[in-house]
C-alpha cells in the first residue's frame, strides 16, 4: 500500500488545486512580508501554507490508496467493501472509550459461498479523552483491526469471555484497560506458553464447564502458536476477533480473517448451534 500512497501523492501534487494553493501561499507570504517589513516572516508564512497543503494532500493520498486497496482486497475473502459502518457496542472492546469509529469496512458472510453469520471486518478505533494536568484535555486514539459478528445461540451460553494479548505496557496514554470496567475474573488454563502470551478473563456467572469445552487443549495450542496472537470477546451473542493496530497488509488481513473463521467454528461447536463449518470448507453436524 505504501507504493500506492506515494503514487497518489505524486498525482495529487501535479493537480491544479495544489498549484493554485502554492501560488496563493507564496502571494500571502509576500503580502505578509510587505506589511510586516520582515522577509523572514514572509518565508515563514509561505512555508506554513506549503506545509499545510502538503499534509492535506498526503492525507488525501492515504485515503485514496486505502480505498483502492480495500476495494481490491475485499472480494478476495468473499466480502464487499462498504467504506464506513459501525458495530454494536456490546462487548467491552466495542464499547470502550468515549467515542468509537470504524473505517475501511468490509461486510459479508463469514464463510463465503457457504454462508454463515454476516461479519463486519474493519479498522476500528476508540478514543479516550484525557486530562493533561494543566486543565486541558487531549483525545487519545487506540487502534485495532476487528472482525465482528453475531453467533447464533451464543447469548445464553457465553455470558462474557474476554481474551487478549497479555499487556506489556500499562503507561498512561499508551494503554487503556478497557476490561477494568467489566466484572470479570482472570482464568488460569495452566499452560505456560498460553499464559505468557494471553490474558483470559470470564464473567463471574460464566459456566466454567462451557469455558473448558471452548478452551480445549487443541485450541489452547492453536492460540499459543498463532503468529498474530488474535484476541476475542464473546458476550450477549456478539463475537469480535481483534489484533492491535490498523492492519493494511493483505497477508496479515487474510490471516486474521481465517483466524476469525476458526474461532467462530469453535464457539459455535461449544454452543452446539446446530452446525459449524470445518476448516476443509464442509458443513459438519
Amino acid at each position: 500500500m505504501r507504493a500506492a500512497r506515494w503514487a497518489h501523492f505524486s498525482r495529487r501534487l501535479h493537480g491544479r488545486a495544489v498549484v493554485y494553493g502554492l501560488l496563493a501561499g507564496a502571494a500571502l507570504g509576500i503580502a505578509a512580508g510587505a506589511a510586516w517589513h520582515d522577509s523572514m516572516g514572509a518565508l515563514a508564512v509561505g512555508a506554513m501554507v506549503t506545509l499545510a497543503i502538503l499534509l492535506f494532500e498526503w492525507k488525501q493520498a492515504e485515503e485514496d490508496a486505502e480505498g483502492e486497496f480495500f476495494t481490491s482486497f475485499a472480494p478476495s475473502i468473499g466480502l464487499d467493501y462498504v467504506v464506513g459502518g459501525s458495530v454494536p457496542p456490546i462487548t467491552p472492546l466495542l464499547s470502550a472509550g468515549d467515542t468509537q469509529l470504524c473505517k475501511n469496512v468490509m461486510e459479508g458472510p463469514l464463510f463465503g459461498a457457504q454462508g454463515g453469520p454476516t461479519c463486519t471486518f474493519a479498522q476500528y478505533e476508540f478514543h479516550v479523552t484525557q486530562a493533561d494536568g494543566k486543565g486541558r484535555t487531549q483525545n487519545v486514539p487506540h487502534h485495532f483491526t476487528i472482525c465482528a459478528l453475531e453467533v447464533p445461540g451464543a447469548l445464553p451460553v457465553f455470558h462474557g469471555v474476554f481474551l487478549r494479548r497479555r499487556p506489556q505496557i500499562r503507561v498512561g496514554w499508551l494503554w487503556d484497560d478497557w476490561l477494568k470496567r467489566v466484572h470479570a475474573e482472570e482464568v488460569d488454563l495452566e499452560s505456560t506458553d498460553f499464559e505468557e502470551r494471553y490474558e483470559l478473563r470470564a464473567s463471574r456467572d460464566q459456566d466454567r464447564v462451557v469455558l473448558g469445552e471452548l478452551f480445549s487443549p487443541s485450541f489452547i495450542v492453536w492460540l499459543a502458536e498463532h503468529p498474530l496472537r488474535p484476541g476475542f470477546e464473546c458476550k450477549a451473542g456478539e463475537l469480535v476477533v481483534f489484533i492491535p493496530g490498523h492492519e493494511g497488509s493483505a497477508a496479515e488481513l487474510t490471516l486474521l480473517f481465517e483466524a476469525t473463521r476458526e474461532i467462530t467454528r469453535r464457539v459455535m461447536a461449544a454452543v452446539g448451534a446446530g452446525h459449524y463449518f470445518s476448516a476443509a470448507g464442509h458443513t459438519m453436524r
